[in-house]
């Protein structure tokens, strides 16, 4: 289960035929992982001159990145996540505070986590990028509601959010792993792997 806006967003995709949708995610993925590593070193750079190895230093370091490695292995939301996080720690250094909370949303809106970003600007009194994060909610809270109802919003967007967070029979809050794609020789290896459809139900029962 992800935040409501997740499938929103997502929807309009369904139309399109699945081969090709399916290879441009997946494929795009690694175009926002390098330019999310690119942001990262201008952001740590104490100038704009171009410094290769930091580059190189970066990308060694994300081959062993676990969301990366997920990344690798299959599709997942971790691409577009680490992307936006990049664009907002990128845009904070920059003096830009609106654009580093609305980005900051934007991640928490693919993925419940990031939202602790926002917590953490708002003890550091950085009332400008909690107003961005403030902002980019109440507008798609505001589109969202005019094109599927306040009930929608309500029953979607705070109950089943509240539910998934503190109801025991809620499996998402439950702490699990699953070790396959968490390691890169792993990753590699179900890269090579051919699996044999009789028993991908009991995989999929089983990675969970």
């Amino acid at each position: 289960p992800y935040p409501i806006f997740f499938y929103w967003w997502l929807s309009p995709l369904t139309g399109l035929p699945y081969p090709a949708l399916s290879a441009g995610l997946y494929l795009g993925q690694f175009f926002l992982f390098a330019w999310a590593l690119a942001l990262l070193v201008r952001t740590a750079a104490p100038d704009s001159a171009l410094r290769p190895m930091e580059y190189l230093l970066a990308t060694l370091l994300a081959v062993n990145f676990q969301p990366f490695l997920e990344t690798l292995s299959q599709h997942k939301a971790e691409g577009l996540e680490f992307f936006l996080l990049c664009a907002a720690i990128f845009a904070f250094k920059k003096g830009k505070d609106l654009q580093s909370g609305a980005a900051i949303f934007l991640a928490a809106a693919l993925k419940y986590l990031p939202g602790w970003l926002a917590i953490y600007f708002l003890l550091k009194r950085e009332r400008r990028v909690v107003t961005g994060f403030l902002l980019a909610g109440a507008l798609c809270v505001a589109v969202f509601s005019l094109l599927f109802g306040i009930d929608a919003f309500w029953d979607l967007g705070v109950r089943q959010t509240l539910w998934l967070g503190f109801a025991p029979k809620a499996e998402s809050n439950l702490p699990n792993a699953v070790f396959e794609l968490q390691s890169l020789t792993q990753v590699v290896h179900r890269c090579f792997t051919r699996v044999d459809p009789s028993d991908l139900r009991e995989m999929l029962a089983g990675a969970q």
